[in-house]
């Protein structure tokens, strides 16, 4: 059985360029995309925690680099 998430939140371990900037963003329709946060990689991963989405709203992430 997969473990059983007890936190609100999205949890993602991403694969990055060290030191390379980095926006992540999230839609609900593949169309319009909001950015949530930024960053610079300090290491080939980055492990991002973002508040899980409300009201049972899917939601896609993306990552963009400049």
């Amino acid at each position: 059985d997969p473990p059983v998430k007890t936190t609100n939140t999205v949890d993602h371990v991403l694969r990055v360029q060290p030191g390379a900037f980095y926006r992540v963003q999230t839609s609900a329709d593949l169309q319009g995309w909001t950015e949530v946060t930024n960053f610079t990689s300090a290491s080939s991963t980055f492990q991002l925690s973002l508040p899980a989405p409300t009201n049972n709203v899917r939601l896609f992430y993306r990552l963009v680099s400049p």
